[in-house]
């Protein structure tokens, strides 16, 4: 059952996926609707949830412009549904059991007047013990990417960007956020802007995390980087990714 509330226009576009979260859920909308700046459009998009999460879904119309609820194979086939309902100038995934940091995020994107295709902030990584901040450099450049991510969750995407760029890649399970990232930060067309606020709560207990899913999420990254980076950069992977296996074998034999 799939529902649709549209609205002219609207700046912002906020996609939601959920799976059998259903406190985490009630955590992120929360989030959403007590934000100050109203013109954003709320697309949730659940994967079939046992668990109540729907009947509190279809609860919040009052809040939420689309409802899609049906099975998926994955978060980014579920990003994807939410990205075609997408009606914002702007779009920002935030995940069940992820939250804004406060009231005002959207409100102060607005005041700073962002013209960036990609606009990113800062995060807060939460931890079932402890909370770290994490600021994002000013000028992110491949250098950069060599051996550091950046949480998808804390980017705004020009809507626009998706008709050229394509949306994300259903055969990577893990990184496919990465892939699209490589790939406009490829284009020097495409204008990045660092938003430097700490604008989301991002749950470190979801399926990337998992230390569980952490050999075949490296293997996925790495494979995507000796793919998508600039040459140049891929000899520099290539050529870390040495000096990172001899260290260990040196520490292995004179530890």
């Amino acid at each position: 059952m799939n529902i649709f509330q549209v609205k002219e226009k609207y700046k912002f576009t906020i996609i939601t996926i959920n799976k059998n979260n259903f406190d985490g859920l009630i955590k992120t909308i929360d989030s959403i609707r007590n934000q100050t700046y109203k013109n954003f459009q709320l697309v949730v998009v659940d994967g079939g949830s046992t668990d109540g999460s729907y009947d509190f879904i279809k609860s919040q119309l009052n809040s939420i412009n689309c409802i899609i609820h049906e099975p998926d194979s994955g978060i980014y086939d579920a990003q994807n549904k939410g990205i075609k309902q997408a009606l914002g100038e702007y779009i920002i995934f935030l995940n069940a059991g992820d939250s804004f940091s406060g009231p005002d995020v959207l409100e102060s994107f607005v005041q700073h007047n962002y013209v960036g295709d990609v606009v990113y902030g800062n995060v807060n990584l939460v931890y079932p013990d402890q909370v770290v901040e994490r600021i994002y450099p000013d000028q992110i450049t491949f250098d950069y990417w060599l051996n550091s991510v950046l949480c998808h969750q804390v980017v705004f995407f020009k809507k626009d960007l998706f008709p050229v760029f394509g949306l994300f890649d259903l055969k990577l399970k893990f990184c496919s956020d990465h892939k699209m990232f490589y790939t406009l930060w490829k284009d020097e067309k495409i204008k990045k802007i660092h938003f430097d606020k700490t604008i989301v709560n991002y749950d470190m207990t979801g399926l990337s995390s998992n230390p569980k899913n952490l050999k075949l999420l490296t293997k996925e990254l790495l494979k995507i980087k000796l793919i998508h980076f600039p040459t140049v950069y891929k000899f520099k992977l290539i050529l870390l990714s040495l000096f990172l296996k001899v260290k260990v074998i040196f520490k292995l034999i004179f530890s």
